[in-house]
């Protein structure tokens, strides 16, 4: 019988040492570069601007134009929220946004309690159908200053077909 003993294996070829490579100040500029163009041409904010929203909280009352609920309260800095609120464009932007210009106009805004998935925000895109019957809703070929909307304008809560203006006012609408 032989005996079994256990030895260790003898390497053929020494093991070589390979450096990994190192950025230089060349590589390290290219990456800063890469990182700079990235924010460059990264998607711009088309959303409405500080003046277009207070515009809007101004028309409304600092209230929903829906329901009526009170979002916040007029100071000397433009406004204070205490509320959950969103700014809801009736002519969607579209995925990715749009380049109309009126797009972000009053007129095209309502000031709504809640996010697209609560409150009446929610309520808007949970029901299409009624949204657009009421105004809070339109089709990309409607002007949102021609088309009226069902807003609560006062505490009394009674809504009414309004026109919606780019200045940031209400109108009776022409029958």
């Amino acid at each position: 019988m032989s005996s079994l003993r256990r030895t260790a294996l003898q390497r053929k070829t020494q093991l070589r040492r390979t450096p990994m490579p190192r950025a230089t100040k060349a590589t390290a500029g290219r990456v800063t570069k890469t990182i700079r163009r990235q924010r460059l041409t990264a998607r711009p904010d088309t959303g409405p601007t500080a003046g277009q929203r207070r515009t809007v909280a101004a028309r409304a009352g600092w209230r929903c134009e829906i329901c009526g609920t009170v979002l916040g309260w007029p100071d000397g800095s433009g406004g204070t929220w205490c509320a959950s609120h969103s700014f809801h464009h009736r002519r969607p932007r579209g995925m990715g946004g749009t380049r109309r210009p009126d797009t972000n106009s009053p007129a095209n805004l309502l000031l709504l309690c809640g996010t697209g998935t609560t409150g009446c925000h929610s309520r808007v895109e949970e029901n299409r159908a009624a949204a657009h019957q009421l105004g809070w809703l339109l089709h990309q070929t409607e002007d949102p200053t021609q088309v009226p909307a069902y807003v609560v304008t006062g505490p009394h809560h009674e809504a009414q077909p309004l026109l919606l203006t780019t200045d940031g006012r209400y109108e009776e609408p022409t029958r």
